[in-house]
């Protein structure tokens, strides 16, 4: 290996070069590779070379700056890739005349606000058709969290499931024997105690057993005098208080703020001088749904409650600040803070016929947030989520300014 410096004319005939494999790549897929289809034009441009040695060093290295960009910011790659087959169709190979269209925002794109329809376009051109439709994303919530995983099953598939899901607040253990207990249109307590005596919950279960209705009080924890009887009348239909426990050793309190600020139900604290008796009507909230079991508990509101951004900001500048361990318990957190949570189960055979398909699903998931702040960028017609125009073209413009420096290091022939 030597470092050694490059004419420019060296460097004009290698853009030349790199433009139409670009535009090949973009236009002209599937390829082929090793038997395999590979219908994914940056998979396509990856496995592309020039023919000649001194080039194709060159052409690794901008490979590799384009990985790394797409590493920090979704769709980078593919955009970049888009610019180079632009450029070749306009027949620009001289750097400066490169940089100033780069530098052109008004000749790059068209930033606009994003809409369902620009969601589904993008989705639908990034995974192959009829991997998984895009008929999910209608119902889709911008700030919902994501899970995506492959699975052994024969077809991929794609679904929301609503409400604040809450792995940390789980069905009493006195209810044991009874695996799921759910409500439409329930009442909501929450205390940041624990309940000890059965006179503590008189009111509350009184109230109860005259209206007919459901509640659920979440608590740091239940004795068994008062788990037993609550119960007891509920398997006998007597009348259904559900007991809710909040089990982590890791800032109960905390859990328990998140679901105050999810479901907008005010805290009952003993720290305060609250009693249960006299404040569970004051802060009580109705919420659509409550789905509960051993493993946690799910709640649907009614409407997004005031604060519940702010929470989440909040607990997003606190995991930023540590790491390991304790910042993915924080993110945990957040996720219970979504109005929702998308599940991608991506077959094993759909992901082998497909090379590439799970880096763009992650892109598509990973973009979401910031194209709910800056919106998307439209080159040629095709629409892209990014940050913004100069952090898209990121790979394509520190490649150009690598070039610039006239020092790369080659292996020399």
């Amino acid at each position: 290996m030597e470092l050694v410096e490059i004419k420019e004319s060296t460097k004009q005939s290698f853009l030349r070069e790199l433009f139409r494999i670009s535009h090949e790549c973009v236009n002209s897929t599937p390829s082929y590779s090793k038997g395999s289809v590979i219908n994914d034009p940056f998979q396509s441009f990856l496995y592309s070379k020039t023919g000649r040695n001194d080039y194709d060093h060159l052409l690794d290295l901008f490979k590799r700056t384009m990985i790394a960009s797409e590493g920090t910011y979704s769709y980078s790659a593919e955009i970049s890739l888009m610019l180079c087959s632009k450029l070749h169709e306009m027949k620009i190979f001289d750097l400066d005349a490169v940089d100033a269209y780069i530098k052109s925002e008004k000749h790059l794109a068209d930033r606009k606000r994003l809409s369902k329809s620009d969601l589904i376009e993008i989705w639908t051109s990034n995974v192959s058709s009829g991997t998984i439709g895009s008929e999910w994303i209608k119902s889709l919530k911008i700030d919902s969290s994501f899970e995506c995983k492959l699975t052994k099953a024969t077809k991929s598939q794609a679904g929301i499931h609503a409400g604040h899901s809450f792995k940390n607040i789980r069905l009493h253990d006195s209810f044991g024997s009874i695996s799921r207990v759910k409500s439409e249109d329930s009442d909501l307590i929450i205390v940041d105690g624990i309940i000890e005596t059965e006179g503590e919950i008189f009111s509350v279960v009184e109230s109860y057993r005259k209206s007919g209705r459901s509640a659920y009080i979440v608590a740091a924890g239940f004795s068994p005098d008062v788990s037993i009887h609550l119960l007891k009348n509920y398997m006998m239909g007597s009348f259904k208080v559900i007991p809710l426990i909040c089990a982590t050793q890791d800032d109960p309190i905390g859990v328990l703020v998140d679901l105050s600020c999810a479901t907008g139900c005010e805290i009952i604290s003993s720290v305060k001088g609250d009693t249960l008796s006299g404040s569970y009507s004051r802060c009580m909230r109705t919420v659509k749904s409550i789905s509960s079991s051993p493993s946690g508990t799910s709640f649907e509101v009614y409407r997004t409650a005031y604060g519940l951004q702010s929470r989440i900001m909040e607990l997003q500048r606190a995991a930023s600040a540590i790491d390991g361990a304790g910042s993915r318990y924080l993110s945990e957190r957040i996720s219970s803070l979504r109005g929702s949570i998308v599940k991608l189960h991506i077959s094993e055979s759909d992901n082998a016929r497909n090379p590439g398909l799970m880096s763009r699903i992650d892109s598509f998931m990973r973009s979401l947030q910031p194209m709910t702040k800056m919106g998307i960028v439209s080159i040629d017609g095709k629409k892209f989520p990014t940050l913004a125009v100069r952090e898209s073209i990121l790979a394509f413009s520190s490649f150009i300014s690598c070039l610039r420096s006239l020092q790369i290091i080659m292996e020399m022939t």
